[in-house]
C-alpha cells in the first residue's frame, strides 16, 4: 500500500491540515456566519422566554455565554452571571458545570486563564460518581487538549484523547463523543502522515456508529476523514465508496442538527477524486461548489484549499490567466496561508503558472520568493545538523586525547618499573600514600566548603525563584484580574454610553492588562513547568523579538535536563545574555545556541552589537549574575569582545 501522495494529485502539504483536528475538538459549536449566528442566537433566547425551569434557563444561559465568549466577552459574562443566580451552591455537579462553562468564555481569548479554570472543575467533576459527570469530564478534557494543540503540543493532544477522553466517553456511555474522539485521533495521525493508523481509528468510529445505528454528524466527518485517508494512500475505489456513504449523509444531518463545514470539505475531497480520474471539468465544479459554500458560511481555512486546488485545476487546463490570479490573491491575503511550508507550495505553483504565461520576469521574482521560503524552512535544520557532527568531532576528538594520555601513562610505568629498585619503589611508595593522603584530606576539606558554598547558593537562589514566583502570582491572579474586572466593566458602560473616553480607557487598560501578564511571565515562565526548557525560551525570544532585532534559536536535547532549579537556572542565564545583547549591545541580529550532550551543557551565543571590554563592563551588565549561576552548574564561562565588533560568549557547564 502507497504511503506517498499519488503523483496525479498537487495537494497543499499536510501541515495545513492540522487545524481540522481543532475544528472538531472543541465540545461546543463554533459560531458560523452572521444569518446562522443570529438565528442561533434568537432561537436561545426564544427558548428562555418560554421555561420556567431554573435547570433549562441555566443550560441556556451557558449555551449563550459560549456563543459570545467567541464575539462579546462582556456578554458571555452576563449570561454566565445569570447562570449562576440559577445554580444551587449546594450541587456539587451544577458548580462543577459552571466552572467548565466560564473555562469556556475564556477559551477563544486567554488560553491559560481557560486551562486553569478546566483543571478547577476537574477537581469537582472527580468527586461526583455519576455518566454526566464523566461525560462533562470528557469533554473537559478534550477541549483542555486542543488548548495544548494549539500551543504546538501535539504529544499531550494526542496522550490526553487516549488516556483521558476515551476511557471517559466509555464510562459515560456517550457512544458519540466516544466516536469522534476516536475520529480526531485518526486526524492526529494523518497530519503525521501514519495513515493506516489513520484509516484504524477513523473506522473504529464508523463501526461503533453502525452497530447502534447511529447516522449523525459524527459518522459524517469520520467517513469524510477516511475518504481523505484513502485518497493520500491512492486507494480511489474504496475512496469513491465511502465518499456516496457520506454524500448521503450531508444534506440530513445539516437540517437536523445544523452543522455545514462537512460541505466545502466533501466537495474538496470529490475535486481529489476526479482529479485522479482524469476529469479534470469535473474537479473545477466540486471546487467551486466548495468555495461556495466556504464562502457562505465564512469558513476561511476551508477557502484558502479550495482556492489553490481550482487555480492548480485551472493550470492543468490551460486557463493560466485564471490560475494566476486565484494565486495572487491568496498571496494577498492577511494570514497568508500561516503555514510556511504552504506558503512555499503556492509561489512554487505560482512560478510555474508565471513561466508557462511567458511572463519569465516575475516567475523569476517568485522564485527567489520561493528559494528564500526555502531557506528558512530547511536552514534551521541543516545548522542543527552541522552543529551535531561538530559536537560528535568534538567528542571523538576528546576521547583520542585521553586515550594518548593513558597510553603515555603506561609506557612510563613500564620505563620505571624497568628502571628502579625494589628500596626506592618502597620509598616512591611511602612518600606517594602520605602525599595522597594530605591530598584527601584537603579535597575533603576543599569539597565540605564547597558543598556549603553550593547549600547557599542554591538557598539563595531558590528564595530568589520562590519570591520570583510571589510576585508573578500576585501581578497575573490578583492585580490583572481586577484590572480585567475594571475593563470589562468600563467597557460595558462605554457600549451602553457611546462615551469615547471610556473607550479610549478600555484600550489603555486592555494594553495595562497585556503588560502584566508579560511582566509576569518574565518572572517565572509558566511553559517551563508545562512545555519545557526549550518551549519556554524559544518564547522568550519571540517576545523580545522585534522588527528591528533578529535573534535566531538553535537546540538540541534539552530534555536531558530534567531537574527544575537547574532549567530555571540556565533559562536565567539566557535570559540575562539576550537582554543584554538588545539593550546594552544594541544588536540587530543575534545568533544562540543551546546543546547538552554526554552531561555536557553548551551555551553559545553572537551578536553584532557595539561589544564592549569585558573587564570593564563586566560589573555593570550583570554578568556577575551569569557567573554565579554558571558556578552553581560547575561550569565556565568565556567572554570575545571588543568595542565595535560585537560579542561572543561560550558557557560549558556538567549538567
Amino acid at each position: 500500500m502507497c504511503h506517498h501522495v499519488c503523483s496525479k494529485i498537487t495537494p497543499l502539504l499536510c501541515a495545513c491540515t492540522a487545524w481540522l483536528s481543532m475544528s472538531v475538538s472543541a465540545e461546543t459549536s463554533i459560531p458560523g456566519t452572521d444569518s446562522i449566528s443570529n438565528s442561533y442566537v434568537d432561537n436561545l433566547l426564544v427558548a428562555l422566554g418560554s421555561t420556567t425551569s431554573d435547570r433549562e434557563r441555566a443550560v441556556l444561559y451557558y449555551d449563550l455565554s459560549w456563543h459570545w465568549g467567541f464575539t462579546d466577552t462582556v456578554q458571555a459574562m452576563e449570561a454566565l452571571q445569570e447562570a449562576e443566580k440559577l445554580m444551587d451552591d449546594r450541587d456539587l455537579l451544577a458548580r462543577a458545570k459552571h466552572l467548565f462553562h466560564h473555562a469556556g468564555v475564556f477559551y477563544n481569548h486567554d488560553k491559560e486563564k481557560s486551562q486553569q479554570l478546566y483543571m478547577e472543575a476537574e477537581t469537582l467533576f472527580a468527586r461526583v460518581d455519576s455518566p454526566e459527570s464523566y461525560e462533562y469530564q470528557a469533554m473537559l478534557w478534550s477541549n483542555y487538549a486542543t488548548l495544548e494543540q494549539s500551543a504546538g503540543n501535539d504529544n499531550a493532544y494526542l496522550e490526553i484523547k487516549l488516556q483521558k477522553c476515551i476511557p471517559l466517553a466509555r464510562k459515560a456511555g456517550n457512544t458519540g463523543k466516544l466516536s469522534s474522539y476516536y475520529t480526531d485521533l485518526g486526524l492526529v495521525f494523518f497530519n503525521l502522515q501514519e495513515f493506516e493508523k489513520s484509516a484504524a481509528y477513523c473506522q473504529q468510529a464508523i463501526d461503533l456508529l453502525n452497530e447502534r445505528g447511529i447516522e449523525d454528524w459524527n459518522l459524517l466527518w469520520a467517513y469524510l476523514n477516511l475518504a481523505h485517508t484513502r485518497i493520500m494512500q491512492e486507494e480511489m475505489e474504496e475512496a469513491k465508496a465511502i465518499l456516496s456513504k457520506a454524500e448521503a449523509l450531508l444534506q440530513p444531518v445539516f437540517e437536523r442538527e445544523g452543522k455545514y463545514t462537512s460541505f466545502p470539505f466533501y466537495h474538496l475531497l470529490q475535486s481529489l477524486y476526479h482529479e485522479w480520474d482524469g476529469n479534470v471539468n469535473r474537479a473545477i465544479e466540486h471546487a467551486l461548489k466548495g468555495i461556495e459554500y466556504a464562502e457562505r458560511y465564512s469558513l476561511g481555512y476551508h477557502h484558502f484549499r479550495l482556492m489553490y486546488y481550482l487555480a492548480h485545476y485551472y493550470e492543468r487546463v490551460g486557463r493560466n490567466d485564471e490560475s494566476k490570479e486565484i494565486l495572487v490573491s491568496i498571496k494577498a491575503t492577511d494570514g497568508y496561508l500561516n503555514m510556511i511550508e504552504n506558503q512555499s507550495v503556492v509561489l512554487n505553483k505560482l512560478a510555474e503558472v508565471e513561466a508557462k504565461t511567458g511572463n519569465h520576469e516575475e516567475a523569476y521574482r517568485t522564485m527567489r520568493e520561493l528559494l528564500a521560503v526555502n531557506d528558512s524552512i530547511y536552514s534551521n535544520n541543516i545548522k542543527l545538523q552541522l552543529s551535531e557532527m561538530e559536537a560528535r568531532y568534538n567528542a571523538s576528538e576528546n576521547e583520542r586525547r585521553i586515550m594518548e594520555l593513558e597510553n603515555q601513562g603506561r609506557m612510563q610505568k613500564t620505563i620505571l618499573f624497568g628502571s628502579a629498585t625494589l628500596a626506592v619503589l618502597i620509598f616512591l611508595f611511602l612518600l606517594y600514600a602520605i602525599n595522597q593522603r594530605k591530598k584527601r584530606a584537603q579535597q575533603k576539606l576543599i569539597a565540605v566548603e564547597q558543598r556549603q558554598a553550593m547549600k547557599i547558593s542554591m538557598a539563595l537562589m531558590e528564595g530568589q525563584e520562590n519570591e520570583r514566583a510571589r510576585v508573578a502570582r500576585e501581578l497575573h491572579d490578583g492585580l490583572g484580574g481586577k484590572l480585567t474586572g475594571i475593563k470589562l466593566t468600563i467597557e460595558n458602560c462605554a457600549r451602553a454610553t457611546n462615551d469615547g473616553r471610556l473607550q479610549k480607557a478600555t484600550q489603555q487598560l486592555t494594553e495595562a492588562v497585556a503588560d502584566i501578564r508579560d511582566l509576569s511571565h518574565n518572572l517565572m515562565p509558566p511553559s517551563i513547568r508545562k512545555y519545557g526548557l526549550e518551549e519556554a525560551i524559544k518564547d522568550f525570544i519571540q517576545n523580545l523579538e522585534t522588527p528591528g532585532t533578529r535573534i535566531e534559536y538553535y537546540a538540541s536535547n534539552l530534555s536531558a535536563l530534567v531537574h527544575v532549579n537547574k532549567q530555571l537556572s540556565v533559562f536565567r542565564i539566557i535570559q540575562e545574555l539576550v537582554n543584554n545583547a538588545v539593550k546594552h549591545a544594541h544588536a540587530s541580529r543575534i545568533l544562540l545556541q543551546t546543546t547538552i550532550e554526554d552531561d555536557l551543557l553548551l551555551i553559545d551565543i553572537e551578536d553584532d552589537g557595539i561589544g564592549f571590554d569585558p573587564l570593564v563592563v563586566e560589573r555593570n551588565m550583570g554578568l556577575h549574575n551569569i557567573e554565579t549561576r554558571v558556578q552553581f552548574l560547575n561550569g565556565t564561562m568565556r567572554i570575545d569582545s571588543q568595542p565595535g565588533k560585537g560579542t561572543a560568549i561560550n558557557i560549558e557547564c556538567r549538567v
